[in-house]
C-alpha cells in the first residue's frame, strides 16, 4: 500500500460521499451536513448515477453494498485512492458481495476502510466525514476504533473534558486498511504523540506487533481490548467473521509489543492526554516536596494505590539538604517544607533535588495558603531543570487567576490524583520500552539439543499419520531438549528376567512399572516397591500374555514440594505460546496460568514465573533459575518446530530442588509455515552469522546486531571521523541519543536487519562496521546503509558486509533494494556501482542508487 494513500486518506483534498440522496433516511446527508466547515472539494452522487471523471482523495459509501460493487464496476477506479464503506455485512449473500468488492479493490488498488466503518475526523481541516455530529478539537493524539458505538462514545467523553486528536479513525471490521497500517503511518507523523486503539479484533497479527514493536519506541500506544471472556469473544467472532484470539494472548502481545493496555475507554482517554503533555521519566526513583503533611499522605496512599514506590533517601542526600538554609518540618520523603515556607525555600530545595543524580522525577505539592506564588515557584524550577528530569507540578487550591496562568505550562495539575496518573502512565511506558520488547535469541549456545532426531521422530508419525505422540516419544522429545524427566530405562524384552531385575536396580526402588502400548491410551502402570514385587509382575506379565510394545522401568519421585504444569499451547491468532500453572490434582486450587508468547530469553522467563500463581512459593524453594531453564528450553522447542500444535507437561513436579517432568502430552499436525514463522515475534536469526577473514588476516564476525550491543555501538559511532560520520549521516552528529541507539539496536528482525562486523582488538570485542537494510513498509521499499570505521577500511570489510547483506536479503525475498549517497562521496558511488547499483535519480546533493536482486 503506498504510503500516498494513507496519506490522502488522513489528509484529502477531495472527497465524494455516495448514497442514495433521493431517500428522506439517506445517512449520506449526515455526512454532507457534517462536512460543511471542510475547507476541501465535496461531491455527491446518487449510487445509480455515479460518474467519477477525475481524482478523487476519498470515497465515502454509505449505500448498500450490493451498491457499492455495481458503483465500483461503472466508473474509473484509476481516479480513486481510498473508499470507506459504512454499511455492515449481514448475511451469506453480503458477504459474497463483500468479497467481490475486496477483490475488485485489490486489482484496482484501492484502499478500503471498513466494512462498518464511521469514518474518519480531521479537526486540523475541519474534515468530519463521519457519523459523529460534533467536531472534536485539535490535538496531538490520534484515536482509532473498530467500533462505531464505541468511537461516538469516547468522542463525546473527550469533547466534554476539552480533550483533542489529530486524526479519529473508525477501522471497522477491517477488509483492507488495518490497525498496522496506520500505526506505520503514523510512525513518521510529527505531530502526533499518542496513538489510542479499541481493539476488538487484529487481523494480521505478525504485521500489527511488528508495527506496534516499531512504533512504541517513539510514540506511546495505549489500547484497550474488547472481549475478555469467551461470551464477548464469540461476538467478536461474529461480526469480524474471523477467529478470534484468546485475551489473555492479547494482553501479553500488547506487552510484549510495548502498548500499554487500559481496562477502562475514558481512562484510555485521560491517559493517553496525561501522557501526551508529560515527560517520560527515564526511571522510577521519585522525590516528592511538599509544604502539607496531609497531602504528603493523600499522595503516598495514591502511590500504594497504583504499585508505585516513593524513593527513600540516602544519608548524601539527607546531608545536601542539611547544608542548606532551609527549614524542615520532616526530612524524608515527601519532604515537608511546613506551611510557614515561601516561594524561595520552595526553588532552593527544588534545585537541589533537580541537581542530585539519584532522581528520575520531582513532584512538587504546591499548598496554596495566600502567602505563596506559584507562578514564581513553577517559571524558577522549570528554568533550573538543566538536566530535563521529569518535573511534576500539584497545585491545590488558590484562585482561579494562579489556575488560569498555570495552565499554560506542562506537567502542571490541580489534584493529587491526576498528578500520579501522569506519573504512572509514564513510568508504565518507560518499562515497557526498556524490559519487555526484549528479543531473545532463536538458539542458545550454551545448550546442546538434539535436533536432528527430534525432526526424525516428529516426521516419522507425521509420515504414519500419528498426530499425538506415544508416552516414550514424548520422553524422547523432551530428551533431546534436555528437558528433565523421570530416570528411566527401556526393556523391550522380557526374556531375561536377570536384566530386568539389573536395570530396576539401575533406578533404584521404589519404582513405576508401565507396559506401553503404540495404541497411545494404553498406557498401564504399577508401583514396584521391592524387587520380590517387580518379579510377580514380571511373571504375571509372562503367564497372562499380556498385551504390550515395550516396558519402562520409571523412577518413582518422592518428597515432592510443588506441582506444575507447563508446555507449549497454540492460539487461534497468535500461534505458539508458553504458559506455566500448577498441576496434577492441584489444578483444582486454581486454573489460572500465566503466559508468555516465544521467543523467551532468561529476563522473559522470570516474568513469566513472577506472573504466575506459585512464584512466591517458588523464590523459597530457590527454584526459579532451574525452571526458567526449562521455559527457555521449550521455547527453543518450540521456535524449531512449527507443527507442534500442544505439549502439556503435567505433572511437572519439584523435589528436592530438581524439577521432573513426569507425563507429557504432545499433539502434532502438519504445517505450511517453516520454523520460526510461525512465531509472531521474530527470534534473532542465528542463521545470518558467518566467519569471515580481513585483508589483513584478522578473523571477522558477522552478526545480526542485538539490543545488548548498545554500548558497543555506541563506542563505533565515536570511533568514525568527521568525514565518514558526514558521509553516513549526511551531517556531522556529535553524539548519539538513548534513544536513537535503542532504535539502531532494538531492531524488528522480521521487518528490518543490521549486521555488524566485530573483531578483537586488545582483547575486546569491537564493532568495526555496520550495514543495514531499513524496510519503509508502506512503500514496500528497503534502503541499505553501510558505514566502516576509518581504522579498518580498505581491509575488505565493507565488501564482506554488503555481500552478506544481499544474501540476506535474497533469502527473505527481497526483490530491490535501494541506496542513496552523497555526491562528494566518489568512493561509495564506485562501491555502489561495483555491486550492480544503478543511478537512479539524483540532486544537487545526493544520489539514488537501486539494485534488483536475482
Amino acid at each position: 500500500m503506498p504510503i500516498k494513500n494513507i496519506e490522502s486518506l488522513l489528509n484529502p483534498n477531495s472527497v465524494a460521499i455516495v448514497g442514495n440522496f433521493t431517500s428522506r433516511l439517506c445517512k449520506g446527508n449526515i455526512v454532507l451536513k457534517n462536512l460543511s466547515n471542510f475547507n476541501g472539494e465535496i461531491i455527491t452522487f446518487n449510487s445509480d448515477d455515479i460518474d467519477i471523471n477525475k481524482p478523487i482523495d476519498i470515497v465515502f459509501f454509505t449505500c448498500p453494498l450490493k451498491q457499492v460493487f455495481e458503483s465500483l464496476k461503472r466508473i474509473n477506479n484509476k481516479n480513486l485512492s481510498n473508499i470507506i464503506i459504512s454499511e455492515s455485512i449481514k448475511n451469506r449473500e453480503e458477504r459474497a458481495t463483500a468479497s467481490e468488492i475486496i477483490n475488485h479493490a485489490k486489482k484496482n488498488n484501492l484502499n478500503i476502510l471498513g466494512f462498518n466503518s464511521t469514518g474518519i475526523i480531521n479537526p486540523s481541516l475541519n474534515l468530519n466525514l463521519s457519523f459523529y455530529t460534533n467536531m472534536p478539537q485539535d490535538g496531538d493524539m490520534v484515536l482509532i476504533s473498530q467500533s462505531g458505538a464505541i468511537l461516538t462514545s469516547m468522542l463525546d467523553f473527550a469533547y466534554k473534558n476539552n480533550i483533542g486528536f489529530k486524526y479519529i479513525i473508525s477501522i471497522g471490521s477491517i477488509a483492507d486498511i488495518d490497525f498496522a497500517d496506520i500505526i506505520d503511518y503514523l510512525w513518521g507523523e510529527s505531530k502526533v504523540k499518542v496513538i489510542l486503539l479499541y481493539i476488538e479484533y487484529v487481523k494480521n497479527t505478525h504485521k500489527f506487533l511488528s508495527s506496534a514493536r516499531h512504533t512504541s519506541r517513539i510514540k506511546p500506544i495505549l489500547a484497550v481490548k474488547g472481549g475478555n471472556n469467551p461470551d464477548s469473544s464469540n461476538l467478536i467472532e461474529h461480526r469480524v467473521i474471523n477467529p478470534v484470539g484468546d485475551f489473555l494472548i492479547y494482553d501479553n502481545a500488547f506487552r510484549r509489543a510495548g502498548i500499554i493496555r487500559v481496562d477502562d475507554l475514558n481512562e484510555m482517554i485521560l491517559a493517553g492526554n496525561i501522557i501526551s503533555n508529560t515527560i517520560i521519566p527515564e526511571g522510577n526513583q521519585l522525590c516528592v516536596i511538599t509544604n502539607s503533611g496531609g497531602s504528603g499522605i493523600i499522595l503516598l496512599d495514591e502511590l500504594h494505590n497504583r504499585k508505585l514506590n516513593i524513593t527513600k533517601f540516602d544519608d548524601d542526600f539527607i546531608s545536601k539538604l542539611k547544608l542548606s538554609k532551609i527549614k524542615f518540618e520532616y526530612l524524608k520523603n515527601p519532604i515537608d517544607l511546613s506551611g510557614e515556607a515561601d516561594e524561595v525555600n520552595y526553588v532552593e530545595c527544588g534545585k537541589i533535588c533537580l541537581n542530585y543524580n539519584k532522581f528520575d522525577t520531582i513532584m512538587v505539592v504546591i499548598v496554596l495558603n495566600g502567602r505563596i506564588n506559584p507562578l514564581f515557584i513553577v517559571k524558577q524550577l522549570i528554568k533550573s531543570n538543566i538536566y530535563h528530569k521529569n518535573l511534576i507540578f500539584i497545585c491545590l487550591g488558590g484562585n482561579d487567576f494562579y489556575r488560569e496562568n498555570l495552565q499554560q505550562y506542562e506537567n502542571v495539575f490541580f489534584t493529587i490524583k491526576e498528578a500520579i496518573d501522569s506519573y504512572y502512565y509514564g513510568t508504565s511506558y518507560k518499562l515497557k520500552l526498556k524490559k519487555l520488547i526484549a528479543t531473545p535469541p532463536r538458539f542458545h549456545k550454551k545448550l546442546k539439543f538434539d535436533c536432528k532426531k527430534a525432526e526424525e521422530l516428529i516426521s516419522e508419525n507425521l509420515k504414519k499419520k500419528q498426530y499425538t505422540l506415544n508416552y516414550y516419544e514424548s520422553k524422547l522429545l523432551l530428551k533431546y531438549y534436555t528437558i528433565p524427566t523421570a530416570k528411566y530405562k527401556v526393556i523391550e524384552t522380557i526374556r531375561d528376567i536377570k536384566n530386568v531385575f539389573h536395570l530396576a536396580e539401575e533406578i533404584s526402588y521404589p519404582l513405576n512399572l508401565k507396559l506401553l502400548s503404540n495404541q497411545l491410551t494404553k498406557v498401564q502402570s504399577k508401583s514396584i516397591e521391592s524387587p520380590k514385587i517387580l518379579k510377580k509382575h514380571i511373571q504375571e506379565i509372562i503367564d497372562f500374555k499380556m498385551d504390550f510394545d515395550m516396558i519402562l522401568l520409571e523412577q518413582n519421585i518422592k518428597n515432592i514440594d510443588i506441582v506444575l504444569q507447563a508446555g507449549i499451547k497454540t492460539d487461534k491468532q497468535f500461534g505458539p505460546y508458553i504458559f506455566l500453572g500448577l498441576g496434577g490434582r492441584y489444578k483444582d486450587i486454581t486454573d489460572e496460568i500465566s503466559i508468555m508468547l516465544p521467543p523467551l530469553n532468561k529476563f522473559l522467563a522470570k516474568r513469566l514465573i513472577e506472573k504466575s500463581y506459585t512464584y512466591k512459593f517458588l523464590s523459597k524453594l530457590d527454584v526459579v533459575e532451574k525452571l526458567e531453564e526449562i521455559l527457555i528450553k521449550l521455547s527453543y522447542l518450540s521456535s524449531d518446530f512449527s507443527e507442534i500444535r500442544t505439549l502439556i507437561i503435567d505433572p511437572l513436579i519439584c523435589s528436592e530442588r530438581e524439577f521432573f517432568g513426569l507425563n507429557s502430552l504432545i499433539n502434532i499436525e502438519e504445517s505450511d509455515v517453516p520454523a520460526p514463522k510461525h512465531f509472531v515475534i521474530a527470534p534473532y536469526p542465528n542463521q545470518y552469522e558467518f566467519w569471515e577473514k580481513a585483508k589483513n588476516g584478522a578473523d571477522i564476525f558477522i552478526r545480526p546486531i542485538m539490543p545488548e550491543d548498545e554500548l558497543m555501538h555506541l563506542k563505533f559511532f565515536y570511533s568514525l571521523s568527521k568525514e565518514t560520520n558526514y558521509y553516513r549521516f549526511f551531517s556531522y552528529r556529535r553524539k548519539l541519543s538513548h534513544e536513537q541507539l535503542a532504535s539502531f539496536t532494538q531492531i524488528d528482525y522480521g521487518r528490518e536487519i543490521a549486521i555488524i562486523a566485530i573483531t578483537k582488538i586488545n582483547g575486546e570485542d569491537t564493532i568495526i562496521g555496520v550495514n543495514r537494510l531499513v524496510h519503509y513498509p508502506h512503500e514496500d521499499k528497503y534502503e541499505f546503509a553501510i558505514v566502516v570505521t576509518d581504522n579498518w577500511q580498505n581491509q575488505g570489510i565493507g565488501y564482506i558486509l554488503m555481500k552478506k547483506l544481499l544474501y540476506i536479503a535474497k533469502d527473505r525475498g527481497i526483490k530491490e533494494i535501494y541506496g542513496s549517497v552523497l555526491a562528494i562521496n566518489r568512493k561509495m558511488i564506485t562501491f555502489c556501482k561495483k555491486f550492480g547499483f544503478e543511478i537512479i535519480g539524483s540532486d544537487n546533493e545526493i544520489i539514488y542508487f537501486k539494485k534488483v536482486l536475482d
